[in-house]
Order: structure tokens, then sequence, then C-alpha cells
């Protein structure tokens, strides 16, 4: 009985050890059958991306003029300002400049007759003015005919060059500032 035991066991391992490479290469053939590009589908939508970096930026700029947001109508103080084809626009919230990515192209055929100043770079080197990090399109400040980038909305919180606040004026007339 011990006989007959250890033989079925020795034919069942048998015919495992036998069996099992067929199977590893059925299993690797149905993977070779399929495709990379089956197994990862290029997506259909291609969305415009937003260029960041200072990399591709004209010599010059060109601040474009309006009174108004030409996305939604609405009276522009300073603007958030983007950088598209060598032109500088501005736009009066963040929801305004993603609406401008979807199509920037009919938004500058409808600006093409507002008036134009040249703006000279501050960083032509593509650091921020306050960290020397890379800076970036996203942040900037226009001031008198120049444009300046920054890393981050805090470097571009944190610059004055060239902006005088009343505190300093004052301070300027009294002597007091180091």
């Amino acid at each position: 009985m011990k006989r007959n035991f250890i033989g079925i066991v020795v034919c069942i391992v048998a015919v495992i050890i036998a069996v099992s490479p067929a199977f590893a290469q059925h299993r690797a053939g149905n993977e070779r059958a399929v495709s990379p590009a089956q197994k990862n589908p290029a997506p259909q939508n291609v969305e415009r991306i937003k260029p960041t970096s200072l990399v591709g930026i004209p010599p010059t700029l060109v601040a474009v003029h309006y009174r108004r947001c030409p996305m939604d109508g609405q009276r522009l103080k300073q603007g958030k300002p983007v950088v598209f084809e060598g032109k500088v626009y501005r736009f009066c919230c963040d929801a305004c400049v993603e609406r401008f990515w979807e199509k920037p192209e009919a938004v500058a055929l409808k600006l093409k007759d507002c008036e134009e100043t040249p703006l000279t770079i501050t960083n032509k080197d593509g650091k921020c003015l306050c960290c020397e990090h890379p800076a970036s399109r996203e942040f900037s400040r226009t001031y008198r005919g120049s444009i300046a980038f920054f890393c981050s909305s805090a470097c571009r919180d944190k610059d004055t060059r060239g902006h005088r606040t009343p505190v300093s004026r004052q301070q300027e007339q009294m002597g007091t500032k180091k």
C-alpha cells in the first residue's frame, strides 16, 4: 500500500513538473499578444499646456493696455498677467486666466487694436529677483515700462524695488530711511 501511495505521488509530481513549463510559455505568449499601445492607450484629448518657465520668452515683451477684463468685462486695476506670444495680457481673476488658455488666439485677436507699450525684462537670466530660484511666467510685476518675474507669489509680494509706498516717500523726505 505504501508503494502504491508513493508511486501515485511520484506520478503526480512528475506530471506537474512536465506540464509547468508549458503553462509558463502559454502565459508569456498571451502577454506578448497584447501590444503596449493596447495596454496603455494614448489619451484622445490633447490639452494645451500653459508655459510656466521663462524659457522661450522673447527678449522684449509688449504690454497690452485695456481697462476691462476681455473674458468677463470686470474692471481691471493691476490684474493677473499672462505672457502669450511676446505680449502681456491681464485678467481679473484666475478663472479668466484658465478660460484664456482654452483659446488664447481668439482672445489675442480680440485685443489686437488695443494700445501696446514695450517692456524691458529686468531679470533676463531667468532667476527670481528675491531668492535666485528659477523664475516663473505665472508670477510677475509690471512697473514703469519694465517687467520682473518671480518664483512665487510670496517673492513677488516681498519685492519692493521701484515701488515707493507712501511710508517710504515720507521717510525719504524726513531723511530717516536707511
